[in-house]
Order: structure tokens, then sequence, then C-alpha cells
């Protein structure tokens, strides 16, 4: 069948650029990594090329571009769709449509993709230090270290995105976006399932940058730094974000956020959160470095140690939240934190029922630190130290505290 040639195409602004139509265009693109190309068609198995670039290679597609070299040009998808992507690498890095990019990619579509790679692993961009923006993606991808549905390894910025894969990996595993080391997403939302093991997030699996204005529905399920949006955020801000799949994890295991050492604000959860230790409707472990404010959950969450509606072990600062979500664990139980260690607790609110055994309470089940203007209502059901407001306190609880709380205990009986 005939090669279709890449023909030259001049824009409004006068910059020339290169029409793709087929698969052999698209693939001359690795041949002048600087250029400025339109996509003018769909791409599919049916296209002129796809046989010899993507069906029969034993490793499907090759990936265009590496961080070094990267692509720095232009591609702008024009609305068109490219279906049936197949890249086989398991052995890999930096595997996707494109393997590293520090250019600029718009309005990409990528339907019923199927990447696999090792390390910085994506649907559209293995690793990306320019901009990607106005794209999707949906399919499966699969990998090892540093995974996303859409970027795996993100310098850059992203923007105006969404992805409804369905992600697989170990380490730094997220929905859109597996390692977002100092780069920006924005207006983002992740809709697919992501499984991992450590650092497994909705939509980032590790975030040293900033999120904004973004989302993640999709069920998360790992190890341990699992979180409903972002699996560890260290150093990094979440703002005005929010995550409603249930996320399932061993420890430090949040509805928004696993393991926060940064900035979450002005964000919330809603899915149902299962764990064993430090476990929490928004957050599982708030840090030192961590704060968390002017953010809430109705998550319901289930746990063993450290269980909180809102956090489950702190020691940064927590103020101007509310939980409303029902909380279970069996030991440092609190409708709104489990274990109040070294952290400030102020302007807060739970409003869900408690069950536990040991140091339960509807709003904090140990404190060791300070409360301040706190109020709850609900029950608070356990065994032993149990209390409305604290199951046991060796810290501060002052300012303006009130609940409208049953609690229950057993009787102590002896002869």
């Amino acid at each position: 069948m005939a090669q279709n040639t890449a023909s030259p195409d001049r824009g409004n602004n006068g910059d020339q650029k290169t029409e793709l139509v087929d698969w052999y265009d698209l693939n001359r693109v690795r041949n002048d990594l600087d250029g400025d190309y339109v996509l003018k068609n769909n791409l599919d198995e049916t296209t002129d090329g796809y046989q010899k670039l993507v069906a029969q290679p034993a490793n499907g597609w090759e990936p265009i571009g590496e961080p070094k070299p990267a692509f720095t040009g232009t591609f702008d998808g024009n609305g068109s769709i490219i279906s049936d992507l197949v890249i086989d690498r398991e052995n890999e890095d930096d595997v996707g449509l494109f393997g590293g990019s520090g250019g600029e990619i718009s309005n990409v579509t990528l339907a019923n993709a199927d990447v696999t790679g090792s390390k910085n692993v994506g649907g559209l961009v293995g690793f990306n230090s320019g901009t990607v923006s106005d794209s999707s993606a949906s399919g499966a991808v699969d990998g090892s270290k540093i995974v996303g549905g859409l970027v795996g390894d993100n310098h850059g910025t992203i923007e105006n995105t969404e992805t409804s894969d369905d992600v697989d990996g170990s380490k730094a595993v997220g929905g859109l976006v597996g390692l977002n080391n100092t780069g920006d997403i924005s207006s983002v939302r992740a809709n697919g399932d992501v499984t991992g093991s450590k650092a497994v997030g909705g939509l980032v699996g590790f975030n040293s940058g900033t999120v904004s204005d973004s989302s993640a529905s999709g069920d998360v399920t790992g190890s341990s730094r699992v979180g409903g949006l972002v699996g560890l955020n260290l150093g990094g801000t979440v703002s005005n974000a929010e995550a409603g799949g249930a996320v399932d994890g061993s420890e430090v295991v949040g509805g928004l956020v696993g393991d926060n050492e940064g900035t979450v604000s002005e964000s919330s959860a809603s899915g149902a959160v299962d764990g064993s230790d430090t476990v929490g409707g928004l957050v599982g472990s708030n840090c030192s470095d961590g704060t968390v404010s002017d953010s809430s959950t109705s998550s319901d969450v289930n746990g063993s140690d450290g269980v909180g509606g809102l956090v489950g072990f702190n020691n940064g600062d927590v103020s101007t939240v509310k939980s409303t979500g029902d909380v279970d664990g069996s030991k440092h139980v609190g409708g709104l934190v489990g274990l109040n260690n070294t952290g400030d607790i102020s302007s807060v609110r739970a409003n869900g029922d408690v069950t536990g055994s040991e140091n339960v309470g509807g709003l904090v089940g140990r404190n060791e630190a300070t409360v301040t203007d706190a109020s709850g209502t609900g029950t608070v059901t356990g065994s032993a130290h149990v209390g409305a407001l604290v199951g046991s306190n060796d810290g501060t609880i002052e300012g303006y505290c009130y609940v409208t709380i049953t609690t229950s205990q057993p009787e102590d009986i002896s002869d």
C-alpha cells in the first residue's frame, strides 16, 4: 500500500506545520524532534502503516523521543483520535506514544491504548518536561515504577486533561501521572482504577509539585501510602481537589492523600476507605511538615490502629475541617483524628458514629498535643478509654469545645 508523504501546512500565524495523515507520517516525527506537527486524520488499526509500525513488531509502537533527545517541537492532535495503540516494552523505560517530551503536546485523544513498560510509563508521554494540554487517554497502562495513565514522570505542565485508563504498577502509580516531580497539574480528571504497591493515587502516585482544580473517581488499591487522589504528597501542594473512589490499602491510607508532608487545602473525599494502620477519611498520615485546612470528607473509614474520620495519625496542623463519615477501628480511633501525636487541631467538626476498642473518641482517639475549638455529634462505642470528645488525653484541650455525643462502653464487673 502506498505511503503518504507528510505535507506542510501554513497556519494563521504564518508558522509552518507538517500535516500527519497516517501512521507512517506519525512515525516520521522522530526524524525531526524539533518540528511543528498537526494531525489531520483519525488513526486506528485500519489506517495505513498500522500493521507495519504497530501490529507486526513484537514490541508494538516505538515511542517517539527519549528524555535525551526529547521531542521539543509542537504536536497538535487537532481533535483527531489515535486508537488501538499497542506498546509492549516491559523491560524498557520512558514508554508512551512519546517516550520523552520537552515540547508542547495538545488536543490529543488516545482511545483503547494498551501500553506496557518498566519505568516512566504513560499512555501519551513517558517523561514530560514540556506542556501537555487539552488531551485524553483511555485503555490500560502497565509498568513497574512511575506509571501514569497519561504521563509517567512529569516535570512540566499538564492542564485540561482527562484519563479513563486502568493503571497497574508497583511504586509511584497514578491514574493520570505516576510522579509529579515539581510539575504543575491543573484542571484534570482521572476516572480509571489504579493498582500498585507504594505511593499509589487515583490521580498522582507521588507528588512534589502542584495539583489544583482536579479530581479522581476510580478505585485505588495498594499497600502503603495509598490515596484516592495522591499516594504521597512530599512537599507538594494539593488544592481545590476531590476524590470519590473507594480506597483500599494496608498502612498510611487516605481518602484523598495517603501520606501528607505538604499542603492540602479546600479539598474533599467521599469514597469508602479501608486499611489497617494509619487510616483516614481524608489523609492517612499528616506529618510534621503537613498542613490540612478548609477541607472535608464524608468517607466511611475502617481500620485497626490509628483510624480517623479525617486523619489517622497527625503530627502537623489540621484546621477548619469537617468529617461526616462513620469510623470503625480497634485502637486509637477518632471521629476526626485517630492519634494526635504532636500536631495542632483547631476549628474542627466530626458528625459520624465511632466504634473501636481502646482509646476511642468522638473527635480524637488519643490526644498528646493540642485541640482547640472542636465540636461533634454522633455515637461513640468502645471498651476502654472512651470519650465523647477524646478517648484519652495527655495533651491540651482549649477554646470552645462542644459535643452532643452518646458514649457506650462495658461496665467494669468485679467480684
